[in-house]
């Protein structure tokens, strides 16, 4: 099994075996099981970045509203509009 997920495909033996057909029902079987547990750990491994930044988006949106404000306090007058 370790070796049919490596891609090691040695079917040659199936034919002295007793019943051929059994043999390779289950190396398909073998298959594609390994495929559908190999997807599910790619998932959760592009799963795991995706839930860090979805955590922290409230940090990251309010830090560059923050950078760009800084950014452009010098091009806005306060004078004009706060005085009576």
């Amino acid at each position: 099994m370790y070796m049919l997920s490596l891609g090691e495909f040695n079917y040659s033996g199936y034919k002295e075996g007793g019943n051929e057909y059994a043999a390779f029902s289950m190396f398909i079987l073998a298959s594609m099981v390994i495929m559908i547990v190999m997807l599910n750990f790619i998932i959760t491994i592009m799963g795991q970045p995706f839930e860090l930044v979805r955590d922290n988006a409230d940090i990251f949106r309010y830090k560059q509203k923050i950078e760009m404000i800084l950014n452009n306090i010098d091009k806005v007058s306060f004078e004009k509009k706060f005085s009576s």
